[in-house]
């Protein structure tokens, strides 16, 4: 009697595993988890609205640049005007 039931509860775990392991058929979205700027590579997360599954992947660094310069304007004073510039 011992031996059938430690079978079953073997069966029964192993069930359990194989149950655990079915394959999601995953639908992810994606959010930027961090912006890529022109010095550093940004990330983008994706995370399956099923089971949890995330994974990553880079954001190339980006060419846009902003520049800023002083102006001084006919009242006497000065503002600061920027501008981006994509190469």
């Amino acid at each position: 009697m011992r031996k059938i039931t430690a079978i079953l509860i073997v069966l029964s775990m192993l069930f359990a595993l194989a149950a655990c392991k079915k394959k999601c058929e995953h639908e992810y979205s994606s959010t930027i988890t961090k912006e890529a700027t022109c010095a550093e590579e940004g990330l983008r997360t994706y995370t399956c609205s099923k089971c949890g599954d995330t994974y990553t992947e880079a954001i190339a660094k980006s060419n846009d640049h902003t520049y800023a310069s002083e102006v001084i304007r006919s009242d006497g004073q000065f503002s600061l005007m920027t501008r981006r510039k994509s190469s």
